[in-house]
């Protein structure tokens, strides 16, 4: 299991969140967890952000915990753009096969899949 969240890593102080040089290091943090487990399998991913990441940085994560057979996803992200922008959710959520329940809370766009999935 791998729980991720900001609230902790920006906010032991208040309004440290607002800082970009704080939200960059956050980002790094994730890709040095992810990292440095390799391919070791993962069975329940959270990743909670509610205070701005970037996509392209988001769409490496899911790929890395989709590859290593995760079948419980849990996402909390609001990407680090305006207002309007939603983090739109990989096509390969939907077509990987270990992936048992996806759990999606604000800001995340799956439009795209309305009428193809269950």
């Amino acid at each position: 299991y791998l729980d991720i969240s900001d609230s902790v890593f920006l906010h032991p102080e208040e309004g440290k969140g607002e800082s970009d040089e704080m939200k960059q290091s956050f980002m790094d943090f994730v890709d040095r967890v992810l990292a440095l487990q390799g391919d070791s399998p993962l069975k329940k991913f959270s990743l909670k952000c509610p205070n701005g990441v970037d996509s392209d940085r988001v769409d490496g994560w899911m790929r890395n915990v989709l590859e290593r057979g995760v079948s419980d996803l849990d996402l909390t992200i609001i990407l680090d753009m305006d207002e309007e922008d939603n983090y739109q959710l990989s096509p390969k959520c939907f077509e990987c096969s270990t992936l048992v329940n996806l759990r999606l809370v604000c800001a995340i766009d799956i439009r795209w899949v309305a009428g193809r999935i269950f």
